[in-house]
């Protein structure tokens, strides 16, 4: 047999072995993966991360979770030093005594990085002292974003130049003047002009996203002035159902407005309003508790008259959702023109609405809107 042959053979025998490995050798083969297995299961990934990384994690983390932490390992004991949001919750914790020491042991303790977001909740209890130390340690650290639930805070919070985003609720703070934000997210406030010539945002020259959520308007109608303001977003305008609420719109820049909720908003304006986009989502109530209180047919018209209002709107899209699908009327003046078609709605889908909302689509076809089911996937 020549050398070439033998070659040959050996590497023919090595195939097959390989293809139909022996008993011995499969154990070998499961042994060796075994160990490996083991030795990365004890490897510590996490730790092995940079360390912007692992910051980055803990602040996401509800702050309380990031301190618990330093007990991990020597490597851990600085990292939540070092997170650039705070979140406190009153909630977690069962005596408020033990609430603000924790408050002021991060506070000292956290190294003087840039504080990018911090949230205080109190649930309605007044500590002026405590207050006083969150808001002038975020204000010393340029803190970008803040959530709260607190009704007052300290003077010197409100030189603050670097506050971009602010939520509230649901207690509205006295005064209220911050030049520098951008948003603003108000959530179960009750709204009201106490001054006619005075609102609540008129100081917020640079506010460009106004977020209403839960908010209550105790009388007819709201006014809203802001000349930077861009987007408008209202959600679930509460005690709705006497008559239909108005906001009274200053706002020459707004471009985007979005709604969901049960009951009509009617917005008005002195100057015409040109939006770029509008989308209206409802959630209707039971027929039988409009009809109970004879309020069924003036929903319809704040139904009618809230969408009239958007005649310069280049794109219009209003929802009705149901339990098995939505019903969608839409009109677009930025494609070419469609024929006005209203669609029949039966009366297993449109729960007691058929009727009343195929009077709307008729309606609401003088002025170009398209209506369309969209049942939902099963």
């Amino acid at each position: 047999m020549t050398k070439v042959q033998n070659r040959r053979l050996q590497a023919t025998k090595y195939d097959f072995r390989k293809r139909n490995p022996t008993t011995h050798e499969v154990q070998i083969s499961m042994h060796k993966t075994k160990k490996i297995d083991s030795h990365e299961k004890d490897v510590d990934r996490l730790s092995n991360l940079p360390d912007d990384i692992i910051r980055r994690i803990l602040s996401l983390m509800d702050t309380r979770s990031a301190v618990k932490t330093c007990v991990l390992s020597k490597q851990w004991e600085h990292y939540w030093t070092e997170i650039e949001s705070i979140k406190f919750d009153d909630k977690t914790f069962n005596k408020w005594r033990d609430y603000a020491k924790y408050i002021r042991c991060v506070l000292r303790r956290r190294k003087p990085f840039r504080l990018h977001s911090l949230t205080y909740n109190c649930s309605g209890r007044k500590d002026k002292s405590l207050v006083s130390r969150i808001f002038n340690y975020a204000k010393k650290y340029n803190v970008e974003v803040l959530d709260t639930d607190v009704s007052t805070f300290s003077p010197r919070f409100y030189e603050c130049k670097t506050l971009k985003t602010l939520i509230v609720g649901p207690i509205m703070p006295n005064p209220f003047d911050f030049e520098s934000l951008t948003t603003l997210q108000l959530v179960g406030v009750w709204l009201y002009n106490v001054n006619p010539n005075h609102d609540l945002f008129s100081s917020c020259l640079n506010l460009k996203n106004l977020i209403l959520i839960n908010c209550q308007i105790p009388l007819d109608s709201y006014n809203i002035c802001a000349p930077e303001l861009a987007k408008l977003t209202v959600s679930n305008i509460a005690d709705c159902t006497s008559n239909n609420k108005t906001l009274v719109i200053s706002a020459p820049k707004l471009k985007i407005f979005e709604f969901s909720g049960m009951y009509p908003l009617v917005l008005r304006s002195d100057d015409c309003l040109r939006f770029d986009i509008v989308d209206i989502q409802f959630s209707l109530p039971p027929t039988d508790s409009l009809e109970e209180y004879n309020l069924k047919n003036p929903y319809i018209s704040g139904l009618i008259a809230m969408a009239e209002g958007f005649d310069h709107a280049k794109s219009v899209t209003i929802s009705f959702k149901f339990s098995k699908g939505k019903l969608v009327l839409h009109r677009n003046y930025n494609t070419p023109e469609t024929k006005t078609k209203v669609i029949p709605i039966h009366k297993d889908v449109g729960e007691g609405w058929s009727f009343d909302l195929a009077i709307v689509g008729q309606r609401l076809a003088l002025s170009g809107f398209h209506m369309k089911w969209m049942a939902t996937k099963t």
